[in-house]
């Protein structure tokens, strides 16, 4: 999948190994179903994290949204209740 994130506003700022992480992951995203997304996204921002490069919720919401190009309203709606999930988790994660 191309996106163009360089020209993204909200990614404006962001260091360049950071676009390129980016870009690696939606890039690879193709690989894999659209059931396989989800784990596929958290198991790169994981792998990211190890490598010291840590995605804030504006990027990785950019992350998500160009994944969800590529599918039906359906599959856009499991994903969207998947993340907000997984948002809501960390958030509880966080603060215990």
């Amino acid at each position: 999948m191309k996106l163009n994130i360089k020209n993204n506003p909200m990614l404006k700022d962001i260091p360049q190994e950071k676009l390129e992480a980016i870009s690696a992951i939606i890039e690879k995203s193709g690989e894999h179903s659209n059931k396989e997304l989800i784990t596929y996204l958290m198991n790169s921002a994981s792998l990211a994290g190890q490598k010291g490069i840590n995605f804030s919720n504006a990027e990785t919401e950019l992350i998500v949204n160009a994944l969800k190009s590529n599918m039906n309203p359906e599959e856009q709606k499991r994903v969207d209740a998947l993340y907000n999930m997984a948002h809501i988790l960390s958030k509880k994660q966080a603060n215990s």
